[in-house]
């Protein structure tokens, strides 16, 4: 199931929340963006398309929306490593005489965050929201190959997140790799962490913790 991109909430601007990104050599792009101005790569033995970023940020959010039942915000993205081309008919163009229409774009990896406001924990006056998003870097993938074959992504949600499009993803929750040969085969991925995951109980184990006490020795010597 394809999801058209006017149906995905709408982007709020980054600063009404502390987004988990790891920001260096990354760029903020929108899904319409993304959708309608970024080439997708293909698998070059059949010329068949991989799964794209907008495709993987859509059914992450079908599934999201499915197993959680409260509101969402977002998507926030960001991407990095853009890879540029032209059209044939612009071939013999010098680069600053290119037009627009004459240019292809995309980037080599995105990662996207959605919030979920109303999972909301305040420990040792840090205010915690429930993070769910993922990485797709398409490097990772084996492009001499034909459609089906191997695709990777990174899923992840927790309450304390930092995530990379180098694929440096911590998450006090889940971190996921997935290797799938379908956007079906994505979504039910996601869709068992959704179910398996318990975000009440992570939430009580933040409260036993505050009454947890260590000590200089303790620390210095976990043994």
């Amino acid at each position: 199931m394809e999801l058209l991109p006017n149906l995905l909430p709408q982007p709020i601007e980054e600063p009404l929340f502390d987004l988990p990104f790891i920001e260096a050599n990354t760029v903020p792009v929108s899904l319409q963006d993304i959708c309608n101005n970024h080439i997708i790569p293909v698998f070059t033995k059949d010329n068949e398309t991989l799964i794209s970023q907008h495709q993987f940020i859509e059914t992450a959010y079908h599934e999201i929306s499915t197993i959680i039942k409260d509101p969402l915000v977002g998507p926030f993205i960001r991407v990095s490593h853009p890879v540029k081309g032209r059209i044939p008919s612009a071939i013999h163009k010098r680069s600053d005489d290119l037009l627009p229409h004459e240019e292809t774009l995309y980037y080599e990896r995105m990662m996207f965050v959605y919030i979920v406001p109303n999972m909301t924990k305040v420990t040792n006056g840090q205010l915690m929201h429930l993070v769910i998003g993922g990485v797709k870097a398409y490097n990772k993938d084996n492009l001499n190959k034909k459609n089906g074959a191997l695709q990777h992504f990174t899923f992840f949600m927790g309450f304390q997140v930092k995530v990379c499009s180098n694929l440096c993803v911590w998450s006090d929750g889940v971190n996921l790799q997935i290797k799938v040969g379908s956007k079906e085969a994505l979504g039910l991925d996601i869709r068992l962490v959704l179910e398996s995951y318990n975000p009440e109980l992570q939430l009580a184990q933040y409260d036993q913790w505050q009454n947890l006490y260590v000590d200089e020795v303790q620390f210095a010597h976990p043994g």
